[in-house]
């Protein structure tokens, strides 16, 4: 189903809200703990496959991260990745698919304040438009290396907080017919972070 654009600025406008109270709601965290981060939000895309360029037809993407806190301002991550946006011009345009990939994801995370920036690489399957809209030949899942950056605050402190990001996602694909080539993802959403190690 796809997200309303009202929806996608309701995470954006909710995300520039968290940024003003970063202050007040700084991370407290150590090192050696261990954590599990659940998230997910709306996201918008484009596939090379599509001739379309960015399309800003929002759909549903998560993830499911786990950390490890190195110092007081640098953890590592690892984890799993789905993101999915719609399209609905070029070659997309009799039947609006919608565009999936899913990531296997590792990177670092340095946190200042109630702020953090989080940069990845990503490996994994995604699906281009289909064969029969494009006149080529059928392709089955594409696998292929990405790059992603986020950008966040922090919301509580203790063995839960919450997370509001943004996110970027760039990603190749392994051939060159109807899945292959490469797609990009821009994300907002919330994520929920639970310490399971640590004071």
């Amino acid at each position: 189903m796809t997200i309303s654009r009202v929806g996608l600025t309701a995470i954006l406008l909710a995300l520039v809200a968290a940024g003003s109270s970063s202050n007040t709601a700084a991370q407290v965290s150590g090192p050696g703990d261990i954590t599990i981060e659940l998230g997910g939000g709306g996201s918008i895309g484009g596939h090379s496959s599509s001739a379309a360029g960015l399309e800003t037809a929002a759909e549903l993407s998560y993830h499911a991260l786990f950390g490890y806190r190195l110092s007081g301002s640098l953890s590592v991550f690892g984890g799993y990745a789905r993101t999915a946006y719609g399209c609905e011009n070029a070659y997309c345009r009799t039947i609006n698919p919608v565009l999936t990939a899913q990531h296997g994801v590792v990177g670092a995370e340095l946190n200042r304040g109630g702020g953090w920036l989080r940069v990845g690489a990503a490996y994994g399957a995604s699906k281009g438009v289909p064969a029969e809209l494009t006149q080529l030949p059928p392709s089955d899942p594409s696998q292929g290396l990405g790059a992603l950056i986020s950008v966040g605050t922090t919301w509580g402190r203790g063995a839960f907080r919450a997370r509001p990001f943004l996110s970027y996602l760039y990603y190749l694909t392994d051939d060159a017919v109807a899945g292959g080539g490469h797609g990009i993802a821009l994300t907002a959403g919330f994520g929920f972070q639970f310490r399971l190690v640590g004071g």
